[in-house]
């Protein structure tokens, strides 16, 4: 019998990963190859949960093609189900175990990746505390690979600028973590110049025979390779600096010429392979107790290729913008603004335009038939009508005026200006209301507002942006307030 967990199934067994082991599975609509770590929840005490949760959580907020993806969770009666993506490739340690070193030009190009992958981790606030080349994956076994950070079970939110818990693999913790003492992004940085020094040569650059012997190694670090570049040796020389407060940081990292030197990687294609041999004796049995049931996420509505529960999110927001946007344009076109009100309209279409065109690529390239993906086509309609009805009306203000004459003028309105004090007027306004403990009026224009700032949070950089954050902080706190007043009310 086949061992299915909702549209998954899962066959032969890849390893075992921190908490969990890992089988080779199938998205069943699809037929594509995924990874699954399956836990067990007797073996989960609290604080274990608490690990799992911190896996789920971090890969979860990280976006980036040099981290593996967490497409899905599912639970059992007994289990917890991780749906991952498969990297065909495995692991690193068994790569190099295997093949060897490798040459400089090919250490560069991976350091680059998991450099990158470190970036998204980074904006996040996120340690990994626990890099090696076990938790790193090649997308095909081979040099020409692509690499993807993995397995973020000892990852944590770093909230305050230091850590202070003792997590991690012994021979590639920093020394401020062996030691038990605070660390920040650092300790990474520590890890990952281990990490490169054992691609270019096949071993560690420490002499230890036990774990007592490691902290006195860590001082005593074997030369570094000869045959190397120049940028090479001072990188290394940098990242396996003792002291962290010498060690080189992520921003001088990330412009280091050993690291500028190699072209940015391009966007890397899905791994995900489709199965050509599913043998029904490669499977295994699932427990006869063991009913699926309380699914965290839908059975609908999922997909390995395209995280279509973002793209129906990110719709949601987007069709409050349209309306908002909408709505703002009709109030100065009322007041004979007609330049401005057109302007704000060219807006919401190109942003409804944007979002259509996305949708509508997904549904294409992955083939999404309806009947799988319901909710996805609704949101897709909606967009489509918001399109069609934005451009039709940008179309019928433009045919009252002289064409180009007013696009071009359009274009140079300041809109984030525009929108900005229109949202600083909603909430003087909503201020006023509370004022008067009109609650309900109150609330629905903190909620316009909201809408406003977060698309211009979404949609501008820079200075405007930084700006941007207090202001927005202080108006969800105010209508989150006059929310419980009006449930009290």
């Amino acid at each position: 019998m086949v061992k299915k967990v909702g549209q998954y199934e899962l066959k032969t067994i890849l390893g075992r990963g921190t908490f969990g082991t890992v089988y080779l599975g199938r998205h069943t609509p699809s037929n594509m190859k995924i990874a699954i770590k399956v836990i067990s929840k007797e073996s989960l005490k609290p604080e274990l949960q608490l690990r799992l949760e911190q896996e789920i959580h971090c890969q979860r907020s990280v976006s980036s093609e040099y981290i593996v993806k967490l497409i899905d969770v599912q639970k059992t009666e007994n289990n917890f189900y991780l749906i991952l993506e498969y990297c065909e490739g495995g692991d690193l340690g068994s790569f190099i175990r295997k093949k060897g070193p490798v040459t400089e030009e090919i250490a560069q190009k991976w350091i680059r990746e998991i450099v990158e992958g470190f970036k998204a981790l980074y904006n996040k606030n996120i340690i990994h505390r626990d890099l090696k080349l076990q938790n790193i994956l090649l997308t095909e076994n081979s040099t020409q690979a692509s690499l993807k950070l993995a397995d973020f079970g000892l990852s944590r939110f770093l909230e305050d600028d230091l850590a202070k818990t003792w997590v991690g693999t012994p021979l590639y913790m920093a020394p401020e973590i062996f030691n038990c003492q605070e660390y920040n992004f650092k300790a990474d940085i520590w890890s990952l110049g281990l990490v490169l020094y054992e691609i270019l040569t096949g071993e560690l650059p420490l002499k230890v025979h036990k774990r007592e012997q490691i902290p006195q190694a860590q001082k005593n670090m074997k030369a570094y390779p000869d045959n190397v570049s120049q940028d090479c040796k001072d990188l290394l020389s940098r990242l396996l600096q003792y002291d962290p407060n010498k060690r080189i940081s992520f921003e001088d990292l990330y412009n280091h010429p050993f690291i500028r030197g190699v072209k940015k990687p391009e966007v890397l294609q899905d791994n995900f392979s489709h199965s050509d041999s599913d043998a029904d004796e490669d499977f295994i049995l699932l427990e006869r107790d063991e009913s699926v049931h309380e699914m965290t996420i839908l059975i609908k509505d999922t997909h390995p290729m395209v995280n279509i529960h973002e793209i129906i999110t990110t719709a949601d927001a987007d069709l409050e913008v349209f309306k908002v946007l909408e709505a703002i344009g009709n109030k100065y076109s009322e007041s004979k603004d007609m330049l401005l009100a057109l302007a704000i309209n060219i807006q919401a279409t190109e942003l409804a335009e944007k979002k259509y065109k996305e949708i509508y690529e997904a549904i294409s390239k992955y083939e999404l038939k309806e009947t799988n993906f319901p909710q996805l086509y609704e949101k897709f309609q909606l967009i489509k009508d918001s399109f069609t009805k934005l451009y039709t009306k940008c179309e019928t203000m433009s045919n009252r005026m002289l064409f180009d004459k007013v696009v071009k003028n359009s274009c140079s309105i300041p809109i984030y200006q525009v929108l900005m004090e229109y949202a600083i007027e909603l909430c003087n306004n909503a201020a006023k209301c509370e004022y008067l403990n009109t609650y309900n009026i109150c609330k629905d224009k903190y909620q316009e507002a909201i809408v406003i700032l977060d698309y211009l949070n979404r949609n501008y950089d820079g200075e405007e942006k930084r700006k941007l954050k207090s202001f927005i902080s202080e108006t969800y706190r105010r209508h989150e307030n006059v929310k419980v007043k009006v449930g009290t009310a």
